[in-house]
Formats: structure tokens, sequence, C-alpha cells
């Protein structure tokens, strides 16, 4: 998935640039390949009303014929997943060049032989306004309406529109240097040291919701037939071959501390593989480097130690930008629910809140031998962090066959 992010404010490193930035940085942690563009860098200008974009020509042109610096982006953005604009409100309005921008845009798309019927693609679309003035005085200054109006559009033309307000923001680093006596100056570095942390991380909060809802409206025309994985030997390893099977997925790492439930895993296999039980081998190196091993090393391992019977797949990613598409998959049917009780329950969410203070609101995996199970429909029913009873484990499993 690809998302865009359009700055329109002047200044880098400030206000509208960071929050744009925290949203990618979401984005980017849900899996997506994100890209930042600068207005206030390109040279160009809004639409010149040619009208060329709306010629009867088969098929229709629905594109701006203009050649200057944003042609390029015009393209980029109709090919993305989701496009995310940024903007200061100067004089109750976004800056000239996020104008010019829109204009570019959003014309391209108009159908006047039907208004409700733009001719854009459909996309997650987001907007951030940044203001130095406080909410109550939207009233004043007519901001509401504006808001809504940019919404409006975006939601006609995408189908889609988020919107975060960053109200009463800190414009200048120093205010002694500047004529702001209209300002408290501490009060604005107060509630930029309080409430900005806030906007930052609905930013980010954003850009990250905009990817899983976009995988999750895309998975949801998918089943578990869908998606091949490959053996330790190169093998493609087709899952609509598994139809009618209950089917267990689990990431596993050689030297974990749970590496020994391949021990309760044979012994499943072996008992009910016969009745319809697949169990799918993942090795993945991405929590605490506990499968180092080459795909050969792991195998061996695994066949020394435990005579695992089961297929075992390539050692692969479960989580971020080069995990496997499989695990995007089963990460939007079952997210992350907890630990349960465990001995490790409160060593691992330590680990875990040191890294990240929401990861629990995350459906990321979170460890080692984490395991999906899927009915006979291909219906993923059941998830199981490390920490649950293989009892259970078995149990769901049981009920399935």
């Amino acid at each position: 998935m690809k998302v865009m992010a359009i700055n329109g404010s002047p200044r880098k490193n400030w206000n509208t640039d960071t929050l744009l930035k925290k949203v990618l940085d979401g984005a980017a942690s849900a899996g997506a390949e994100t890209e930042m563009v600068y207005l206030y860098d390109l040279k160009f200008r809004g639409c010149v009303s040619c009208m060329a974009c709306k010629l009867r020509k088969e098929p229709r042109p629905c594109r701006c014929i203009q050649k200057d610096d944003l042609t390029a982006v015009l393209d980029k953005i109709h090919e993305a997943d989701a496009v995310v604009l940024g903007s200061p409100i100067y004089f109750s309005e976004v800056t000239g060049e996020m104008r010019s921008f829109i204009e570019r845009f959003l014309f391209q798309y108009l159908n006047y032989d039907d208004y409700s019927k733009p001719l854009s693609p459909a996309k997650k679309t987001a907007l951030i306004f940044t203001m130095n003035i406080p909410e109550a005085l939207f009233d004043d200054f007519g901001y509401r309406p504006l808001f809504q109006r940019y919404e409006n559009w975006m939601k006609l033309y995408f189908g889609h529109c988020e919107t975060l307000l960053a109200t009463d923001t800190l414009q200048v680093k120093d205010y002694s240097r500047y004529h702001l006596e209209g300002f408290d100056a501490e009060s604005k570095y107060s509630r930029h040291e309080t409430v900005f942390p806030q906007d930052c991380r609905k930013a980010f909060d954003l850009g990250r919701k905009l990817v899983l809802e976009n995988n999750k409206n895309q998975d949801a025309e998918r089943s578990i037939y869908d998606f091949k994985v490959t053996s330790g030997e190169g093998m493609i390893l087709d899952l609509a071959d598994f139809r009618g099977k209950v089917i267990l997925i689990v990431n596993t790492a050689t030297g974990c501390g749970f590496t020994s439930q391949y021990t309760e895993l044979v012994q499943m296999y072996n008992d009910y593989h016969v009745k319809g039980l697949e169990i799918l081998d993942i090795p993945c190196n991405q929590f605490g480097a506990q499968a180092p091993g080459t795909d050969a090393e792991i195998h061996n391992f695994c066949t020394l130690h435990y005579n695992t019977p089961f297929p075992q797949m390539k050692k692969s990613d479960v989580n971020g930008e080069n995990q496997l598409p499989l695990y995007a998959y089963l990460k939007s049917q079952k997210g992350f629910e907890g630990f349960g009780e465990h001995p490790f329950k409160d060593l691992l969410e330590k680990k875990f809140a040191e890294q990240d203070p929401d990861w629990a609101k995350t459906p990321d995996i979170k460890w080692n031998f984490t395991k999906f199970i899927i009915d006979r429909e291909g219906n993923v029913v059941a998830r199981f962090e490390p920490t649950a009873d293989m009892g259970e484990v078995e149990d769901c499993v049981k009920s399935l066959l």
C-alpha cells in the first residue's frame, strides 16, 4: 500500500510538517510505503481553466495536462492508495500553495455531466489543519464551515475523509524576538509541551488506521485460500490445497523460551492429522533474534530435537514492511487480546511498553509461537498468544475437526 502526504506549509520541521511525518510513521508501522511532498519546493501554478481535461475524447481525459513540477506528483497520487493533505490556516483559509494544488488535484476529476459522479479513483484520504487560534474562536473566524467544505469535497471525490485539527499551536520558538504581544507566550509553550504531543499521537494513529482499514477492506474480499507461502526448500505451497482442512499457523523460533511448544505441536499433528489437521511452521527472527540460522539449519534443528513432521516454511517476517501478505491477512482477522495469565506475562508487557506505550492496541504479532486457527470453511476462528495453555489450543482444534 502507498500513502502520500502533501505538505502545504512553507515551514519544515514545524507543526504541520511534524504531524504529517507522524501520519507517515503510523502508516509505515502498518506496512505501507510512504512519501512526503513539499509543495513550497515545487514550481507550479493552480488551474488555468484550459478545459483540456473536459474534452470530448475516449477515453475521457480526467487528468490535468499542465506540465510542471506538480505533474508527476498528481500522477503518483492517482495511483496511491491513500493521500493526506496538510496545511496551516492563514487568514481563515489554507495556504496559497495548497489552494493551487487542490484546484489542480480536484478539477481534473470534476464531472460536469453529473456532479455526483466524479471521475476520481476511490482512496483513503485525510486532512490535517494547524492553526494558532483556539477552538473557542472557530465561529468568529468561520473555521467550521471551512473545514467541513474541504472534508465534503474529499468525501465526494474519493469516498472517504478524516480530519485532524491542531489548535492554538506554537508559532515561534522565542516569542521575545517578535511583535506577538497578542499571544500568551507561556500558555503557548505549555500547550506545545502538553497538548501537541497528543496531536502527534493522534496523527500516528490516523496514519496506521488508514492502512489497516484499507487492508481490512481488501481482506474482506479475500480468504485464507488466496495466499501462497514458500517452503524452506523453495517450494510454493498454495493454501487453496488445504480447503476443507483445519489449519494451525504458527511463527516459530529455535532459541526461544517457548520453543518447547514444538513438543505439543508435534503430538497434536500426530494425533489429528489423519482427521484433517494441518500445521504450517513459519520460522521468524523478528523477536529477540531467536531464529538466527539458515532455513536448512532451522530445519535440521527441528528434525533433530523434535522430529517435526509438518511443513516448515522459509524464514519470514510477520510484522512490518516485509511481512508475509498472509500475516497481514491473519492479523486483520484476529487482533491481539492480551497474554492472559502466564509467568512471562509481566516480563513481556514491560518489554513492549518500553518500546511503545500503545503496543497492546495494535494487531501485530507480539512474540514467537503465536498461533492462528482456521476452520474447515477457511475462517480465522482463533488466535492464541504464546502464553496460552497448549491444552486450550488443542481443545480448539478438536472442536473443529
